[in-house]
């Protein structure tokens, strides 16, 4: 019978390793029908096979690599908005104004008969009116605490949605892009790192002063990098003050700029700083310099700003002199004629 294209695997001591074969075969008929021999042609197909396994292999690690950015990333907003249900959590917990509130109901209501006479003559009853006031503008400002910290978290989840959406519009190859202004991309950036800054007494200082009007971006992937940014220099203001405290309080610049047809985004700290020989392994997948770290934090934002047609590189006098890592996007045309009027 006749056989096309049937692969095998062969190993003996000539091919110690094995090897992959393909084989087709087809009988020699006579004019009487009766089969006389055949031909049977091998081919050796060990190079396609490992060709197409290596691709399947760099296949899955992609798809993995991007579920580990994803969450990765989700893992950073996560991180922020529990923080902020956590605080409002400890608000419901712990409310004085509540106390406060309960004990001058308690007071008016132990005065029902005697109401006008206790507010005018009984100097108790006089402090009311100044509690009331007092009472009220603390209300006014723990309410407005508590509904600053609720947007926080409403828009940490909103981050969360955009993530799983950016992502499912690269995988079905649609790319929105639209113009914004460089100024609110990095407050957004910082709104979602408020608290480890505050925490941790980091000084930010934000330079826009040179950037184009606005720049055309793929919002929340862009928004995703510089958070990885600023966070890597968090890091690495801890990791230098582990080794030993920074000459006065940690420090984070945010210049942006136009370089020819660049607008530029450098995020400068005074942290550990990188030593020259490790220039490019930072951005690989995987390599990290914390015990709980995942690595994929600057391998993510180095993969948006590629993708964008962009460079990323890091600026370090070396260990302990802290570090500047710059990225550089394409301007469009019409932010790039705004930059030169």
């Amino acid at each position: 019978e006749s056989t096309d294209e049937v692969e095998l695997f062969i190993r003996n001591e000539r091919v110690p390793k094995g090897g992959h074969i393909s084989v087709s075969g087809r009988p020699f008929h006579t004019r009487s029908g009766r089969i006389d021999g055949g031909v049977i042609v091998f081919r050796d197909v060990t190079e396609r096979v490992h060709a197409d396994e290596a691709q399947l292999r760099a296949f899955s690690q992609g798809r993995r690599e991007i579920v580990d950015t994803v969450l990765h990333n989700i893992g950073n907003a996560v991180h922020s908005a529990s923080a902020g249900i956590e605080r409002i959590h400890s608000s419901f917990l712990d409310q004085p104004l509540l106390t406060r509130v309960r004990a001058l109901a308690e007071a008016v209501k132990a005065h029902d008969r005697d109401w006008i006479p206790w507010l005018r003559d009984d100097p108790q009853g006089r402090k009311v009116r100044p509690f009331l006031i007092a009472l009220t503008e603390d209300l006014t400002q723990e309410n407005q605490r508590l509904l600053q910290t609720a947007t926080r978290v409403r828009d940490r989840v909103r981050h969360i949605v955009d993530i799983i959406r950016t992502q499912e519009t690269t995988n079905n190859g649609t790319v929105e892009r639209k113009l914004v202004r460089p100024q609110q991309l990095v407050q957004d950036a910082l709104t979602v790192l408020g608290g480890s800054i505050a925490k941790r007494g980091i000084e930010v200082e934000v330079d826009c002063s040179e950037a184009p009007g606005q720049i055309q971006v793929r919002e929340s992937a862009f928004h995703q990098m510089l958070v990885n940014i600023v966070k890597n220099a968090i890091d690495a203001i801890d990791a230098q003050r582990s080794e030993g405290e920074p000459e006065g309080p940690g420090r984070i610049r945010i210049g942006v700029w136009v370089k020819e047809t660049f607008v530029v985004f450098d995020v400068t700290d005074n942290g550990i700083g990188i030593a020259p020989g490790l220039f490019r392994t930072i951005f690989a997948a995987g390599y990290t310099t914390k015990d709980a770290g995942s690595g994929l934090g600057l391998h993510s934002a180095a993969n948006y700003v590629i993708g964008a047609g962009g460079r990323i590189f890091p600026i370090s006098k070396g260990v302990g002199r802290g570090a500047t890592v710059r990225i550089m996007l394409p301007l469009v045309a019409s932010a790039a004629e705004e930059a030169d009027a």
